[in-house]
């Protein structure tokens, strides 16, 4: 399995920690046609997104968009002092409310999940 976060090994201790939410948000990267890569990389579906139990199919260009979206909304929420405030997050348009330690994951999972894309890419895998 391509799994970014590897969700399936989260040990308990983190689980009651963060919550379900965070020890279960995942990306699947999903196995890479070559050529259709390269013919039309940015909208090929590149993997699979896991957050709140829904699954989300991405594109390769979702991974950008997804990247500063994130990135412009931690900003905001890093200047916030409650930790426990929900903030709006829409991806594909479904919505979820999410803290900022579960924004912070989605957004190390969408940066991590781009560089594996990248690499499967120049490697050939």
């Amino acid at each position: 399995m391509n799994s970014i976060n590897l969700s399936f090994a989260v040990p308990d201790k983190l689980r009651d920690r963060y919550g379900n939410i965070w020890a279960d948000l995942d990306f699947i990267v999903k196995p890479m046609n070559l050529d259709i890569f390269k013919k039309r990389p940015m909208e090929t579906i590149v993997g699979t997104l896991l957050i709140a139990g829904s699954k989300i199919k991405i594109e390769y260009k979702d991974l950008f968009k997804l990247e500063t979206k994130l990135n412009n909304l931690l900003n905001t929420v890093y200047s916030e002092k409650d930790r426990e405030v929900k903030y709006p997050v829409d991806i594909k348009g479904m919505s979820f409310q999410l803290r900022q330690h579960e924004i912070t994951r989605l957004y190390e999972t969408i940066v991590d999940a781009k560089i594996t894309v990248q690499r499967k890419y120049e490697l050939g895998v």
